[in-house]
């Protein structure tokens, strides 16, 4: 069973399958075991594939299909897996930068959880360390002179040198056109010339 908004539908057995591009011949197809336990997403990396299910994570083999690691995560310690980490997803070092989650471990695989929490996860799917909500900030944007970080209420704005700019309140939607922010909220449209924040914060550095 899969779910269409809060509607449920019917559908045929979940399978992945690899083809021959040249021929159209199956080199295999492997049947997903997810009828009562839908797949919420997946994640390929070295050469194999993730499917995340609500209490559990398969892995397979993306040259022979053969699942290599079907791992359960109890419910009452983890509560539901939602979905893997993307590379929109920072977070801040020690020295105050900010750093792509995916570069800060490249041997772990990242899985978010409704319990707002990060599972840190190694080549054997055991969870090595956990992050929580706080710890994450999400890459929302970028012009050619600026990067835009969302983090709750507020946006960090950064440099090309990943270096603050400035912080701001700011919508979960807001946009930016020829380094000018445009945000919506209530009955206010606010827009900031990011170059003149630039500007301002190079002369408050001379000074």
């Amino acid at each position: 069973m899969a779910y269409m908004g809060n509607k449920s539908i019917d559908y045929g057995k979940p399978f992945f399958a690899a083809f021959d591009k040249q021929t159209g011949r199956a080199i295999f197809i492997s049947i997903l075991n997810a009828q009562d336990d839908p797949i919420l997403n997946f994640h390929v990396k070295n050469e194999e594939i993730l499917f995340v299910c609500k209490n559990n994570i398969k892995k397979y083999s993306m040259n022979t299909g053969i699942e290599i690691f079907n791992k359960e995560f109890p419910n009452d310690i983890f509560g539901e897996l939602k979905y893997f980490i993307g590379d929109n997803v920072l977070i801040r070092t020690n020295n105050d930068e900010f750093l792509n989650i995916h570069q800060s471990d490249t041997t772990k695989t990242f899985v978010f959880t409704n319990q707002g929490q990060t599972l840190a996860l190694d080549e054997n799917l055991n969870v090595t360390r956990t992050l929580e909500y706080e710890d994450l900030n999400i890459f929302y944007d970028q012009t050619e002179d600026f990067k835009c970080i969302v983090k709750d209420n507020n946006m960090l704005i950064l440099n090309n040198k990943w270096e603050r700019i400035a912080e701001i309140e700011a919508t979960s939607t807001p946009f930016i056109i020829d380094n000018k922010l445009y945000d919506i909220k209530d009955k206010n449209f606010t827009i900031i010339d990011l170059s003149k924040i630039s500007e301002l914060n190079k002369n408050a550095r001379r000074n």
